[in-house]
């Protein structure tokens, strides 16, 4: 079940990806969505939740240091 997250003058949306992981609700550019009311985070935050649930949306991926995507492209080089 996703919730709602005060930080100041907005609300953003949070729900759960795995035990301890947690993700905020973003647009298509990736961007945090700031929402004006906690009902309208918490009503966005369970969407995701459930779409995440329901198999129609992959969690998003854990970043990778550049360091660690040049290395894995080096190695695919001929």
């Amino acid at each position: 079940m996703g919730y709602a997250e005060s930080l100041g003058s907005y609300w953003r949306g949070r729900y759960k990806l795995a035990p301890g992981k947690y993700a905020t609700v973003r647009d298509a550019d990736g961007d945090a969505i700031r929402f004006r009311s906690k009902a309208a985070a918490k009503k966005a935050a369970d969407a995701e939740e459930a779409k995440l649930l329901a198999g129609t949306k992959k969690a998003p991926r854990e970043r990778i240091t550049f360091g660690a995507y040049v290395n894995c492209w080096y190695a695919a080089q001929d």
